[in-house]
């Protein structure tokens, strides 16, 4: 799978009712899981009737979103020419988020993720710093609409402020 069909995957009509919860890291990998993955997924939430929490839904925006912000702001301060994906990639092995505070290894990971994603939608050929970065600004309002498709329903039982963020 290529491009924007990385992002959330839509469910299939007529899920079969049964309640399904779905975490944060499922939804993590919804937005940057990459093939097999994707698929089992998917046949997994097509079975059932997936639910899910804002609080839940807040914890996603601080994770993927949060991957997708930072290879955004480093692509910005990067270069504009072939050099700017291996720059992005020893940035993120750095922990360098592109503000003070540095990652941690799981934010890295996900950053690569990010990353991977990215490059798997760019291919090979070389792209100005400024497309990827239009392009990751569009990526990252999808992300975070997607991340309701499919959801039927959202249960709130934490009463939790920071899931209103």
């Amino acid at each position: 799978m290529t491009g924007v069909f990385q992002l959330p995957l839509p469910l299939k009509q007529g899920a079969s009712g049964t309640p399904l919860f779905i975490d944060t890291t499922a939804h993590v990998d919804r937005a940057l899981g990459q093939g097999e993955l994707l698929d089992e997924l998917g046949a997994i939430l097509a079975a059932h009737e997936p639910w899910t929490s804002p609080y839940v839904l807040m914890e996603f925006r601080r994770t993927a979103v949060h991957a997708l912000k930072v290879v955004r702001t480093l692509a910005a301060r990067g270069p504009d020419d072939i050099r700017l994906i291996p720059r992005l990639i020893r940035a993120i092995d750095r922990g360098d988020s592109g503000a003070p505070r540095r990652l941690t290894e799981r934010q890295q990971r996900r950053c690569r993720a990010a990353l991977a994603m990215l490059m798997e939608c760019l291919g090979t050929t070389p792209v100005a710093s400024a497309v990827i970065v239009a392009y990751l600004d569009g990526v990252v309002v999808l992300v975070e609409d997607l991340a309701w498709l499919g959801i039927r329903r959202i249960v709130d039982q934490t009463d939790c402020d920071l899931a209103g963020l």
